[in-house]
């Protein structure tokens, strides 16, 4: 029989319908129908196993090998039937998560990046499976974190951002952007405590002011002579801390950008009153002020080539301009403050002026990191291609 083990049970079969008493064909029958049961078994044809060994059970009944067999194959029938229940049910849930992809895709050329979180995030919950559907949200999010930070919700936006690199892990925009938006955060922090700290000391000194009083027996004829007004030594320590700097007004640094046109009292008093001229100061959005530094020279190749970069660039360095201003301001007050007599009238003004500019320089320095921050990002899209996500045009592969 060559080993045809089909064919035989087939013959054994016909012969045994024409002598249902032969023993021997019911015995090679049996053997015949076995061999096939278990071929089919073997390759997978449950179904027609299942037929097989039930004619066996019938054929001979008492069999608990054959009982055995049909069980087994029974069994792998019902899981061939629910794999092939849960194929089905897989494709209708990815094709629902595949219709909310494509809405997403829509709403994010549209530049509704926030549908477009809300139509990923439901893709991604259909199918977690589909490693695409993780991407685009991740994607997603990065535009909503930008969008936060320029709304100036900073910590709200790192947080966003840390969502999206664990949504995938592969994510550039969040592994470049999250240790920038911390160190800018961490430092925010540092001048919120610095600006804290520099208004207590203002109100000790405006404090020590008011309460000091000559301990030398000294008029303001002394103090014009070039006196102590607290004798000496001195009695209030806080004030005779306060020296200047080298930035001070009469040895101003050479900054071609920041040079200022004042010198002795008056030049003091103007830099109070911020009449000082500052030759850094910008004009116009339109015109790129000139570059100080090679820092600022390449950024400025860079402009000349992409007008819409000058705002910023611009923007950037008004702000440096006005910072080192205010700074000389401060400087200004404070050697004011510790030469003039605590029973001047002006005493009160120039503490509370102090405390204003420093108030002021607060401000701007979080509005310099702020423009400094909005320039990088418009400076780095012209420098990096979009690495962190696949092209929208393509969607999708189901996994198998």
């Amino acid at each position: 029989m060559n080993g045809n083990w089909g064919v035989a049970a087939e013959q054994f079969r016909q012969a045994y319908a024409k002598n249902p008493n032969s023993k021997e064909i019911l015995r090679n029958l049996i053997n015949a129908q076995y061999k096939v049961g278990l071929l089919a078994l073997e390759k997978g044809d449950v179904n027609y196993a299942v037929t097989q060994f039930q004619s066996l059970c019938y054929l001979s009944p008492d069999s608990k090998e054959f009982i055995d067999y049909l069980a087994l194959a029974k069994q792998k029938l019902q899981e061939q039937h629910d794999k092939a229940d849960a194929q089905r049910r897989d494709n209708i849930t990815y094709d629902n998560a595949l219709a909310q992809y494509e809405l997403a895709v829509s709403f994010s050329k549209k530049g509704d990046w926030a549908t477009a979180e809300k139509y990923f995030e439901t893709a991604m919950k259909l199918y977690p499976g589909e490693p695409a559907f993780r991407q685009y949200l991740a994607i997603a999010k990065g535009h909503m974190a930008e969008q936060a930070w320029f709304n100036n919700d900073h910590r709200g936006a790192l947080e966003i951002l840390k969502r999206a690199l664990e949504l995938d892990p592969a994510n550039e925009y969040a592994k470049r952007n999250i240790p920038l938006m911390q160190k800018s955060l961490d430092q925010q922090q540092q001048d919120k405590v610095a600006a804290t700290n520099v208004l207590s000391d203002v109100n000790k000194i405006a404090e020590d002011v008011k309460n000091a009083e000559p301990t030398g027996n000294l008029g303001f004829k002394d103090y014009n002579e070039g006196k102590s007004p607290f004798g000496i030594p001195q009695s209030k320590p806080t004030i005779a801390d306060l020296k200047p700097r080298d930035t001070r007004i009469g040895n101003v640094k050479k900054d071609p950008g920041h040079q200022l046109n004042a010198s002795g009292k008056e030049g003091i008093e103007k830099v109070i009153e911020g009449k000082a001229q500052d030759h850094g100061g910008i004009e116009t959005n339109t015109v790129l002020a000139p570059a100080l530094d090679a820092q600022e020279a390449k950024e400025n190749k860079i402009a000349a080539k992409h007008p819409e970069l000058v705002p910023l660039l611009n923007k950037e360095r008004e702000l440096k301009n006005r910072s080192f201003e205010v700074d000389n301001q401060m400087t200004a007050i404070k050697n004011l403050i510790s030469s003039t007599p605590p029973t001047d009238p002006k005493q009160k003004e120039l503490v509370e002026k102090l405390s204003q500019t420093i108030i002021e320089q607060t401000k701007i320095t979080e509005d310099k990191k702020m423009a400094t921050y909005n320039k990088e990002q418009a400076m780095n899209s012209y420098k990096v291609e979009m690495e962190e996500a696949p092209a929208t045009n393509k969607p999708p592969v189901k996994q198998q």
